[in-house]
């Protein structure tokens, strides 16, 4: 599915994997400085009802709106389904859209928290809070479990993730624990890095920690006020006339 702002040139899904709920997203949303720190949960698109045919508003049937939801937070869905956990409202929570999973808060970004101001805050997106870097997940290859070198019980009751980490795909994303060097970074691999979101889902849903809280914006403020105040005492004790006398006064000795 794509759509490129005012022209909707979106493709409609598989009706079979439409039908059984199985239409994600893996998109990913990288900072200024190309690391991946933030996770989208949700997703509006705009569909055309002719499936398979490119057109714009203006011409046709117009556009369908709808929602999906990322493929971490379905597969994390899946997994806390047995446990009766679903995503819900979040009664007063200071962000009225955030969302409750578990015994996790989701609050979603707004333009206003930290250094996003000028960012794309579209969709439904959160902080992301890695579980590590690069290797962080145990991996197996395809080949050893074909051959059986892989005990069963080192799967049974976990959430098995398929994909390749060849770096020849161009599948993979710098995050904060990358290299700082911009033209070699470490990188992982995209199917890590959905390990990543949806271990921090669970984690938030079944233990209560692991998500994190944008400041509400008035903790912002009196923040900011706080740190403006104490610069500016700072600033003028040290430039004051007695701290300058102070420092050019000669003290005499005897002896």
């Amino acid at each position: 599915m794509i759509s490129d702002q005012d022209a909707v040139i979106a493709v409609q899904p598989p009706t079979v994997l439409a039908e059984k709920g199985q239409i994600g997203f893996n998109n990913t949303i990288q900072d200024v400085d190309q690391r991946v720190r933030r996770s989208l949960l949700y997703w509006t698109a705009q569909i055309q009802s002719t499936a398979g045919q490119r057109k714009l508003h203006s011409q046709g049937t117009p556009p369908v709106t709808t929602h999906y939801e990322s493929f971490a937070l379905k597969i994390a869905q899946h997994y806390l389904k047995p446990l009766n956990i679903t995503p819900e409202a979040a009664p007063g929570y200071h962000n009225p859209r955030a969302l409750k999973l578990g015994k996790a808060i989701l609050p979603p970004l707004k333009q206003s928290d930290g250094l996003y101001t000028r960012a794309d805050i579209g969709g439904y997106q959160i902080l992301a809070n890695y579980r590590g870097g690069a290797g962080h997940f145990q991996q197996v290859s395809v080949l050893d479990v074909l051959q059986g070198k892989v005990p069963a019980d080192r799967l049974h009751n976990r959430i098995v993730l398929i994909g390749s980490v060849a770096s020849s795909l161009k599948d993979s994303v710098a995050t904060p624990f990358s290299t700082l060097n911009q033209d070699s970074p470490e990188l992982m691999s995209g199917v890590e890095l959905q390990a990543n979101l949806i271990s921090q889902l669970l984690t938030g849903a079944i233990d209560g920690w692991g998500t994190f809280h944008p400041l509400p914006e008035w903790v912002e403020w009196v923040w900011i006020g706080v740190a403006a105040y104490w610069g500016t005492y700072i600033s003028w004790r040290l430039r004051s006339p007695q701290k300058l006398l102070h420092r050019q006064s000669v003290h005499p000795g005897w002896g």
